[in-house]
């Protein structure tokens, strides 16, 4: 079998290993070993990682050291968008493309073009891309049957996405597992949803990230609803709403849908939109909820946690649009803990804990969390001596104490915890020494980050 078919097989299959260890093999036998050995590796990553295999960190520092020394060759058709750097791979191939308006290359979406017969590209990404040319890219997907594993497309900033964009996307026929949009960042009007839920597209999208309110905020969630309702979307989030009705309009336009992954992002209404979720039943049917840049305070979440229905709620994040209206924080921090939510993933970045009481993490209350952020909130030290007395992080797989208050004391702590599936440890921006520091570098490797201090934040 030749190599462009045993590719095809990966393209139509992405989710299933076997296609990648074949075309491996195939590798073997014409003299890739390295590429063949680089897919293995990949593919076989996440496997230990998931079960706390510690073969897991040498399996991931041979394989980067591979992409390393032969990435630039295996990215392909790809490579002209990455003259000076390397793309990431996953499971042996490119799975994502990011094209930033600085991009001075006048055929790029030829190239994406050619670098879909190389890779099973999962992701592609446009930031702050004038309109024409995203007209590009979306015309150029009617011509590109090897678009055929695109699952995600987001516009990061750029002009409004309009009504004949989503219809230009939402008609392409040979896109059967583009089922993620990401247009957050965007103006996305009532008209633009209202084209998009025309489409056959909307019968198959589980992710949805717009940005509202345009012409209004009844009239944009009127045309939410229309899109969703009865729709297969899991994962909503909305971006926007300057007034203190639009978590009520929003909690209407997803009642007895699927959605159980909800983000109400940059809203101004505050303790109100807790209010509004605390009574809405919709909220007991959430796994995740995401409250970035809000300006909620400690009181509304601690009535929140206290009296919502979250027995459901795997995942919570919450960072204050500013941090004043997070001081204090500790009462809210305890009702988290005291809750019935089940938290795998635990943000409460800025939230000022500097003096709260981590005694239930010690505890292992958050046992079973895979990701934990705890940036500039001030219980560093107190966080990590928790989780040491908590026998480490069995399932930690992100901690982030970034600016936190770190010294050398939480740090030494966190050296005597286990960490089996920890990919990331970020202690940026805080106060630890160079010997410190050294120890740190030689238990995580390239799993830690250590940023120098930098000076306190406005």
């Amino acid at each position: 079998m030749s190599a462009s078919a045993l590719l095809a097989a990966v393209r139509a299959n992405p989710d299933d290993d076997l296609p990648r260890f074949v075309f491996a093999d195939w590798l073997d036998e014409n003299g890739d070993t390295d590429r063949a050995e680089f897919i293995r590796l990949q593919v076989e990553l996440p496997r230990l990682i998931d079960a706390g295999d510690p073969r897991w960190m040498v399996v991931r520092q041979r394989a980067e050291e591979l992409r390393r020394e032969h990435g630039g060759r295996w990215t392909g058709g790809l490579r002209p968008l990455y003259p000076n750097s390397l793309p990431a791979f996953a499971r042996g191939f490119v799975s994502k493309v990011y094209v930033r308006k600085s991009n001075d290359l006048p055929d790029w979406p030829e190239v994406i073009g050619r670098g879909l017969t190389d890779h099973p590209i999962e992701e592609i990404t446009l930031a702050d891309t004038p309109t024409e040319q995203r007209h590009r890219l979306l015309d150029s997907l009617h011509d590109w049957p090897h678009a055929t594993a695109l699952r995600r497309l987001q516009f990061i900033g750029g002009p409004t996405v309009t009504a004949d964009e989503m219809t230009r996307l939402g008609t392409i026929p040979h896109l059967p597992r583009l089922t993620e949009l990401d247009f957050g960042t965007c103006t996305f009007p009532a008209d633009s949803l209202a084209a998009l839920a025309r489409t056959p597209l909307a019968a198959s999208l589980l992710t949805l990230e717009v940005r509202g309110f345009e012409p209004s905020a009844s009239v944009w969630c009127d045309a939410l609803a229309g899109l969703i309702t009865g729709s297969p979307v899991g994962r909503l989030a909305v971006y926007g709403g300057n007034d203190d009705g639009w978590a009520t309009r929003v909690l209407g336009a997803v009642a007895g849908s699927r959605v159980n992954d909800l983000g109400i992002e940059y809203s101004a209404g505050g303790n109100a939109d807790l209010e509004e979720l605390i009574r809405s039943p919709h909220t007991g049917q959430l796994r995740r909820l995401d409250l970035d840049n809000h300006h909620a305070t400690p009181a509304g979440f601690v009535r929140f946690f206290g009296e919502a229905d979250v027995r459901s709620l795997a995942g919570f994040a919450a960072g204050p649009c500013w941090e004043r209206d997070m001081q204090h924080a500790e009462n809210a921090w305890a009702a988290v803990l005291a809750s019935a939510a089940p938290l795998a993933e635990l943000d409460v970045g800025f939230w000022d804990l500097s003096r709260a009481d981590f005694t239930p993490v010690a505890a292992g209350r958050l046992g079973g969390a895979r990701s934990l952020d705890l940036a500039y909130t001030g219980g560093g030290d107190a966080t990590a001596a928790a989780l040491r007395e908590a026998g480490g992080g069995a399932e930690l797989r992100s901690l982030s104490l970034y600016g936190a208050g770190v010294t050398d004391r939480g740090a030494t702590a966190l050296l005597a915890c286990e960490f089996p599936r920890l990919e990331w440890l970020n202690l940026g921006e805080n106060a630890i020494g160079d010997s410190t520091a050294a120890a740190l570098r030689e238990k995580f490797g390239d799993r830690v980050s250590l940023a120098a201090p930098t000076p306190g934040r406005e």
